[in-house]
């Protein structure tokens, strides 16, 4: 058994790949060629100057501005959640007055980080998040 490549004869595209064992006849529809083709031969894909090419690869659609601010909105509630999570023993350490330096240190570099997560644009593509605190 043996593919063959059903071409439409002015573009040169594949309009249809047919296993045939060659015996029989068989005629090609109006305005077609057929070539033997390679396996690899796809509908979609091309035939041009005896060279077998696969279909194009289709353009990935851009998000609209709803999917943006939603995909957008997703990630920020999870990095606020992150930073809550993260403060809330630091602040109750404030609090009650008894933090050391360091959990100050980092009580302040998480509030810092809330401010630069509640400044992002939600619209934009790709908005440049802060990096988290160590």
């Amino acid at each position: 058994m043996t593919n063959y490549a059903v071409t439409n004869a002015s573009t040169g595209k594949i309009t249809n790949i047919i296993v045939w064992n060659g015996d029989g006849q068989w005629v090609a529809p109006e305005g077609a060629i057929v070539v033997q083709a390679p396996d690899d031969a796809m509908i979609g894909g091309s035939y041009t100057d005896g060279e077998f090419l696969p279909p194009p690869v289709p353009a990935t659609p851009l998000p609209t501005p709803q999917e943006i601010l939603a995909t957008n909105s997703g990630v920020y509630a999870q990095l606020y959640a992150q930073a809550s999570q993260a403060m809330t023993p630091l602040l109750l350490s404030l609090q009650l007055g008894d933090a050391d330096d360091e959990e100050t240190q980092q009580a302040k570099a998480w509030q810092a980080y809330c401010r630069q997560l509640k400044a992002i644009d939600l619209t934009t593509a790709k908005p440049e998040w802060p990096e988290l605190p160590i």
